[in-house]
């Protein structure tokens, strides 16, 4: 395995493809500074890094880090000789290098960046004066080299190749020799106005900056490369015409060019906002012309109507970069990818995560993957209609900014709004140095561009002054409203015919389709965004023919649009979504019910021919709502939120490989939850008083009850939960729903395990077993033989545990034999099976079980679980002093649980992580994982994480410093919680810990 360092741009450490992260500032610096100066002094570093400490804290503060640092960095590599400190000589591969052959090699402007680009430490004086020495001499030794490379593709006849480099170089500082070489490279790649241009700006720099005019050579090559092309001095010709179907706004595109013009050190955002119709998506569309060529534009937008459906924009952004993009050619980490696609349908996923992430988390993750897009080529993001983004999206958003490192572009449409929270996430991030942010504002056409306007448009009208005022008073100038006028004029009407709102011009327009067109329009008005062309032709009841020729006419009539996705399939959109707007508005309601009642049939059909879909599930729904089928809004929402229940709060659901991959959920955290739940029971009393009772209500209201009651189960609201699935449970039995009876088995056996209940969870398995048997569930049998095992396992009876968790993996082999494989299920039970190993002091056989739980899951690209694994496996290391394991797991559990947020089900990791922490001396870090640890053992009540807490609690007491944080937060004696500790692992049989905490009883001492 070889170590990357790469410290050309930000800092950044990997290995096989894996980026390593340090747990401090400090040491990220250290590990920089000792692979550029290859080895120091201890004296050298603690005065580097700690020069306010005295002697004896320095000293230990070192020790520390270079301990942190070992356990991020593979094995060797960084070495004590003596009194020195050394970086090993073989093992890594440092990018420093590249820029002694840079030309030579075919490289990007990207990995010629400055030397350790926006790291620094400000607190640590001398280890900011050794930053800015190095950078001062790298940037000479990059400056020469992209120079050489410059020269190098010019000799070699490839100008294209140096342009990138040749313009980053140029537009950093004032380089007479980088100028020239770059006003070459685009006179022979035929870019004339650049090559003058860039003429233009050196002798104006030359002269601002530096008192100087061109040397005689620089004056000497430009002319010699005007009179090459047959040109003259480029007087008044140089820039190219605007054109093309895109009137004014000249002033506001030039103000941006310099937001799209290379280099980009810092991601630009251009904040477009303007009422409807003022032409944002048009100017954003023409200014994107400015952008770099070979710029990968992707675009996130939103719609109204759609805010019901957490992060629906970005799953938009998604599905336009997966088109695009080979996302398995990047250097993408499997984790984060499956962390994105267990929150957005539009990446076809291959692995599962842990847990659905939130929207902070995966705004990280996000912007990692355009961090890595960005080394490739240029990209912009287009934001289409902020106003309407949900506030997950916003959330994500805001976390994109901050983690974001790779120069974007972004351009942001919305409109004029006096609260918008969109607009202030981006001046928050310029305010901090995150972007550099243009506001423009567009306000609708002057009474001057409105005349120019229509003078442009309409060359055959002779109007008069009177008549471009008239037009301007009814209009305002709006381009949107002032362009349907226009073709109403261009097709004979009168001035007199104008129409006096934008409403009226859409219907003058509308009038002279026919009766048929009306009637698609009407149908795709209840699309709230653009629609799929098969789902369209299926919706109207037309022909394919049919259907062509119909929305060929609107086309022509600039109602409606084509657009193609990346995925080459054709939507159907309107032109504007005032187009939409009128529309929708023009239709009664009951039109619109009726609307809307067909397209949710529609959806309901495709639902039940593809795999379970999130969002189209969500969509389902609001046209549910918009119909006023409130049963249907009923079911299908109980549907979702029994499978969130399954991906956000089951650690192992009962869902196959490959549904697991597929499946899709937002993180709903409790208070998005009661709201639902809230809004499903209103729905149902509202159901109740208005109709006859049903079975099918009956059935739902049962339903919602057992759902409500599980979640209330997995929040630790016992009583109320209790009683909520006892009563669907007995509703179940009373009609013989056998369906509804075993998801009240499962949350019933839930809360048993949760509670460490042994006899509860043995009687509830046991009819979850019979009951699954009727039916010839065969997986759901192998789920009630673990609960069953694990009953035993509370119990203490490790023989009769293991025998039913063996049954039960046995099970489930023979169901993947027949149908699909359940990886997840099987490891769930060979973690419970390690547990049993390690109650009874079978450490070694412990550890290899949870080794072989990992490797199973991550061969399989199964990332739920592996947190559970690793602490597990951390916790039999401590037990066995096991120290190197111990840190292995303890890290591994650590960071999967810092990527997926699933922090609920892992008391154990939190207690191990205090004892870390408390041991080398970080106090207040052990003392947040111990009141996590506290949080999460008191409130459910688990035995064996509980006994751990107050063992880890007795240790880091005996040791504590006196008067420090710890030894003020934990108020009881260390014999005291090792009392606690002992009674319950006594009353657990767990005799070899019992043990070992009587020993460490008569211990005395520190860590």
């Amino acid at each position: 395995m070889t170590l990357n360092v790469q410290l050309l741009g930000p800092p950044r450490f990997s290995l096989d493809g894996v980026d390593l992260v340090f747990p401090f500032r400090k040491v990220e610096g250290l590990a920089c500074y000792l692979f550029v100066e290859r080895q120091a002094s201890r004296e050298t570093l603690m005065d580097l890094l700690w020069s306010d400490k005295e002697g004896e804290a320095a000293s230990r503060n070192l020790r520390n880090a270079l301990y942190e640092l070992r356990k991020v960095l593979p094995q060797g590599l960084i070495r004590n000789r003596g009194q020195r400190v050394v970086a090993g000589d073989e093992g890594f591969c440092l990018d420093l290098s590249a820029l002694d052959v840079f030309p030579s090699s075919s490289p990007t402007v990207s990995s010629l960046r400055p030397f350790m680009e926006g790291f620094s430490l400000p607190a640590c004086p001398p280890f900011e004066e050794w930053l800015r020495q190095s950078r001062s001499l790298f940037e000479l030794r990059r400056r020469r080299a992209m120079r050489d490379y410059g020269r190098l593709c010019l000799d070699r006849g490839t100008p294209d190749r140096a342009l990138s480099c040749l313009e980053s170089l140029f537009a950093s500082d004032v380089d007479e020799e980088a100028g020239c070489l770059l006003m070459e490279a685009y006179s022979r790649t035929g870019r004339r106005c650049e090559m003058i241009r860039t003429y233009r700006l050196l002798t104006e720099r030359l002269a601002s900056e530096l008192d100087l005019g061109p040397s005689e050579e620089t004056i000497a090559l430009y002319g010699y490369l005007l009179l090459r092309e047959g040109g003259c001095d480029g007087g008044g010709r140089d820039l190219p015409p605007e054109g093309g179907g895109f009137f004014g706004r000249q002033v506001e595109l030039e103000s941006v060019r310099a937001c799209t013009e290379p280099p980009f050190d810092r991601c630009r955002a251009i904040f477009v906002s303007g009422e409807a119709g003022v032409g944002k998506s048009l100017f954003v569309s023409r200014a994107l012309g400015q952008a770099p060529p070979g710029t990968l534009v992707v675009t996130c937008g939103a719609a109204r109507g759609e805010e019901r459906h957490p992060l629906l924009p970005w799953n938009d952004l998604l599905e336009g970069v997966a088109a695009r993009i080979d996302l398995d050619g990047l250097d993408f980490p499997p984790a984060h990818r499956s962390l994105l696609a267990e929150s957005f349908p539009a990446l076809a996923a291959t692995a599962t995560s842990c847990h659905p992430a939130g929207p902070f988390r995966l705004g990280a993750a996000m912007a990692r993957l355009f961090d890595l897009l960005a080394r490739f080529c240029p990209v912009a993001i287009v934001f289409e209609d902020l106003q309407w983004f949900d506030g997950d999206s916003l959330d994500l958003l805001e976390s994109f900014l901050a983690h974001r490192r790779a120069p974007l572009l972004l351009f942001v449409t919305t409109r004029h709004s006096r609260s918008c929270r969109g607009r202030d996430l981006f001046r928050s991030a310029a305010r901090v140095g995150r972007c550099e942010l243009k506001e423009i504002a567009l306000a609708p056409f002057s009474r001057g561009e409105t005349e120019s306007f229509c003078r442009l448009c309409l060359p055959g009208r002779d109007l008069a002054g009177a008549d471009f005022d008239r037009l301007y008073g009814q209009t305002d100038g709006l381009p949107l409203f002032l362009s349907g006028v226009i073709r109403l004029l261009a097709a004979g009407r009168s001035l007199d015919e104008a129409p006096s709102s934008l409403a009226e011009t859409y219907e003058r327009l509308l009038a002279d389709f026919s009766d048929e067109d009306r009637f698609l329009l009407e149908r795709l008005s209840v699309f709230s965004t653009r629609a799929e062309w098969g789902l369209l032709r299926r919706f109207s009841g037309l022909s394919e023919a049919v259907l062509t020729e119909r929305v060929e006419r609107l086309r022509t009539g600039a109602i409606l649009a084509e657009r193609l996705d990346e995925g080459e399939r054709l939507h159907i959109e309107f032109s504007h979504v005032a187009v939409r707007d009128h529309i929708y508005r023009s239709l009664s309601e009951a039109r619109r019910r009726l609307l809307h009642g067909e397209l949710a049939h529609l959806l309901m059909e495709e639902l039940g021919e593809r795999r379970w879909n999130d969002l189209l599930c969500s969509r389902i729904i609001g046209h549910c709502r918009r119909a006023a089928l409130a049963t249907e809004e009923l079911d299908y929402s109980i549907r979702r939120l029994k499978l969130h229940i399954h991906l956000n709060y089951e650690l192992f659901p009962l869902l196959s490989d490959d549904v697991l991959r597929g499946a899709s959920a937002p993180l709903e955290g409790r208070k998005d939850t009661r709201e639902q739940l809230a809004g499903l029971e209103e729905l149902l009393r509202r159901l109740r008083r208005e109709g006859t009772p049903s079975a099918r209500l009956e059935r739902l209201e049962a339903s919602f009850r057992a759902l409500s009651g599980g979640y209330r189960l997995w929040w630790g609201d016992y009583v109320q939960g209790k009683l909520l699935v006892a009563k669907a449970l007995e509703e179940a039995r009373r009609r013989r729903d056998g369906t509804l009876e075993l998801e009240a088995l499962q949350h019933l056996c839930y809360y048993a395990i949760q509670t460490e209940e042994p006899s509860l969870l043995e009687r509830h398995s046991r009819s979850l077993l019979e009951s699954a048997g009727k039916a010839r569930l065969e997986a759901l049998r192998g789920v009630a033989l673990r609960f069953l095992g694990m009953a035993r396992l509370f119990r203490g009876e490790y023989d009769g545990a293991e025998r039913a968790l063996e049954a039960s993996i046995d099970r489930f082999r023979a169901v993947e034999a027949l149908d699909e494989p359940y990886t997840l299920q099987t490891a769930a039970a060979r973690n419970y099976l390690a547990d049993s190993a390690h109650r009874r002091g079978r450490l070694d056989e412990a550890l290899d079980l949870y080794g072989a739980c990992v490797g199973q899951c991550r061969d399989e690209g199964l990332f739920r679980g592996l947190c559970l694994f690793h602490s597990n496996a951390a916790h039999v290391a401590f037990d066995l002093g096991d120290d190197e394991a111990f840190l292995r797991h303890l890290e591994a559990a650590r960071s999967l649980q810092e990527e997926s947020e699933a922090w609920r089900g892992n008391g154990i990791l939190f207690s191990l992580l205090a004892w870390d922490a408390a041991r080398e001396g970080e106090e207040e870090r052990a003392l947040t994982a111990l009141r996590r640890g506290d949080a999460l053992v008191e409130a459910l009540g688990k035995r064996f994480w509980l006994a751990l807490q107050l063992e880890v609690k007795g240790r880091i007491k005996a040791g504590v410093r006196r008067g420090g944080l710890l030894d003020e937060a934990l108020t009881e004696t260390p014999e005291t919680y090792r009392r606690g500790a002992l009674s319950l692992y006594r009353a657990m049989a767990v005799r070899h810990k019992a043990k070992a905490v009587t020993e460490a009883a008569g211990m005395r001492g520190g860590f």
